[in-house]
């Protein structure tokens, strides 16, 4: 009798591996299923998985979008609250989302909970998907009901945050385009304009004021040795977005962010408005106050 290796999780969504007797994969399956586990993957125990290169490997997990979790929360609050189990809805809105990402949670999600775990414990196997905000939300609803209540708010909070970000980036987007544009033009005046009147003062041998001859000086330098400031300004972003991404670095970066002249009233405007949202949002879903502080400062990003 042939073996099969297969890939499979319990009732905790732990992963689970082995290998199994049995004459197809099917039945193998089928065995592996009456161990009370969700079977993943079943394969002949002497084929060779392909083998990824570093290349095809993507890092970070794929994300659902926020207008797809919004649809799932709400439509899920619907049906419960018209008395349809969780289970089955779980089922027909897994069908039903196009989101792939979404979608492949989801129906792992409704297998989980089938399995008999909770449905707050089955949305943090997916947390690239879930934010810990709606996981505790699930939770407290759980241990004190009113679930479809509880979705309701999350669906509407979720709605809230996206308009609120979107209003910060069209807040943003304005200065960037007038920064840009002076950018260009400023560009223009030292690689186009001042070459030009260097020429025509040398041609006239007049002598020039300090401040024309620094100017003249800082275009030619910046003519001369664009090749090299452009590529330390390349090492010096890339250098500071890993610095950003350290503990060191974003700890410094975010004490002095604030001070920033209108960027970061702005900063830290949107930080301790999306705080108080969030820390009113959990606090009324049932959320004990230790655990809702902790959350909330989670999602400031400061």
């Amino acid at each position: 009798m042939p073996n099969f290796s297969y890939i499979a999780l319990d009732i905790q969504g732990k992963r689970q591996t082995g290998i199994i007797q049995a004459i197809t994969t099917q039945e193998a399956g089928l065995a592996v299923k009456k161990q009370g586990l969700r079977v993943l993957e079943i394969l002949p125990a002497h084929t060779q998985r392909k083998k990824i290169k570093f290349s095809e490997i993507n890092l970070t997990p794929p994300k659902a979008s926020q207008s797809a979790i919004i649809i799932f929360f709400r439509q899920l609050s619907t049906m419960l609250d018209a008395g349809i189990q969780l289970v089955q809805a779980l089922g027909i809105l897994a069908e039903q989302t196009k989101d792939k990402v979404l979608r492949a949670a989801l129906k792992e999600i409704t297998d989980l909970v089938r399995m008999g775990m909770s449905f707050s414990e089955a949305l943090k196997q997916y947390k690239h998907v879930f934010s810990p905000l709606v996981i505790s939300m699930v939770r407290a609803a759980e241990a004190g009901g009113g679930l479809e209540k509880i979705l309701s708010q999350i669906s509407a909070f979720i709605e809230k945050d996206a308009q609120t970000r979107k209003k910060i980036k069209s807040a943003i987007s304005y200065p960037k385009f007038v920064m840009s544009f002076f950018g260009v033009i400023l560009l223009g005046i030292v690689f186009g304009l001042l070459p030009k009147f260097k020429d025509i003062f040398d041609g006239l041998g007049a002598e020039l004021p300090l401040p024309t001859l620094i100017l003249m000086g800082g275009a030619a330098f910046l003519t001369h040795n664009f090749l090299y400031i452009l590529l330390g300004g390349i090492a010096i972003t890339i250098g500071f977005k890993f610095y950003r991404k350290s503990k060191k670095g974003r700890l410094f970066i975010d004490q002095h962010l604030f001070s920033i002249p209108i960027a970061g009233s702005l900063a830290q405007q949107s930080t301790l408005t999306r705080f108080s949202e969030t820390l009113g949002v959990m606090l009324s879903s049932g959320v004990g106050l230790i655990d809702a502080l902790k959350i909330a400062a989670e999602t400031t990003n400061n």
